[in-house]
């Protein structure tokens, strides 16, 4: 529960730096003197938190102890989405964790 806890706490900061125009110059490719800072950080942190579930799983060599370390991601993604609503970081858990 802490981890969902802290990955939700992370991605909601994230988030709401995130302005509109943000979203309107990506969509439609404008260079503004704005950029998208704040939208390209919070694409990085999923890509981030699905590297970490891949490094964690691919990293241990007994297979017994790789089975507990998925298990664990798992019940982590089931808290993102049952407890904190945290969509974000429960897609980014199960796709590191399909990427295996």
């Amino acid at each position: 529960m802490e981890a969902a806890m802290q990955l939700m706490v992370e991605d909601f900061t994230t988030f709401q730096n995130i302005e509109m125009t943000e979203y309107v110059d990506d969509i439609f490719k404008i260079d503004s003197d704005f950029g998208t800072p704040n939208l390209t950080k919070f694409g990085n942190l999923v890509n981030e938190e699905m590297f970490w579930v891949i490094t964690e799983i691919c990293s241990e060599s007994s297979q017994a102890k790789r089975v507990k370390i998925m298990k664990q991601f798992i019940k982590i993604a089931h808290h993102c989405y049952k407890d904190t609503q945290n969509f974000n970081s429960m897609f980014a858990i199960v796709q590191g964790k399909l990427w295996k």
